[in-house]
């Protein structure tokens, strides 16, 4: 990557710019869309009495939060570093051979720091936030409702 290492000692510097352009722009795409995440489906949100399908809820969340994304990546801030915003992207392009594993651990250090530097801001939504577990992602009912076979003395599986 361009500007990591100096030419005259080839030396390893930090490269600041790409670590402030990836926590900025992770943390502006979780902020944004975990607020439009709570905004849309937290109990409470003026939202729900106006768009009453869930579906459509879905599917305008889905797309704003992606517009999020793209903006981010044409802004000034993703055009700096290629907006990554994601540890799987990097690691992707680490895989590819377009980033050393030094400036692949910068991009994911400024990502993780921007996701709990960001996130932070989120518990300001209360109640509303709470109910939505403030857009995290949890398993479903029938994922909870599973049982799990227990190994009995004989060998054979027995529900639990």
């Amino acid at each position: 990557m361009s500007g990591t290492f100096t030419k005259k000692h080839d030396q390893w510097r930090f490269p600041r710019r790409l670590f402030m352009s990836e926590l900025i722009g992770t943390g502006l795409l979780l902020l944004c869309g975990l607020s439009l995440v709570i905004f849309m489906f937290g109990a409470g949100s003026p939202i729900v009495g106006v768009v009453l399908n869930e579906g459509y809820r879905r599917q305008i969340t889905g797309f704003v939060f992606g517009c999020f994304g793209a903006l981010i990546s044409i802004s000034p801030i993703g055009k700096e570093s290629g907006a990554h915003i994601n540890p799987v992207v990097t690691f992707a392009f680490f895989l590819m051979g377009k980033l050393d594993a030094r400036t692949a651990a910068v991009y994911v250090l400024g990502q993780l720091t921007g996701a709990v530097l960001f996130c932070v801001p989120l518990l300001a939504w209360g109640e509303m936030g709470r109910s939505v577990a403030f857009g995290a992602t949890l398993p479903g009912k029938i994922y909870l409702l599973r049982r799990t076979p227990k190994i009995t003395g004989g060998g054979t599986a027995a529900p639990s």
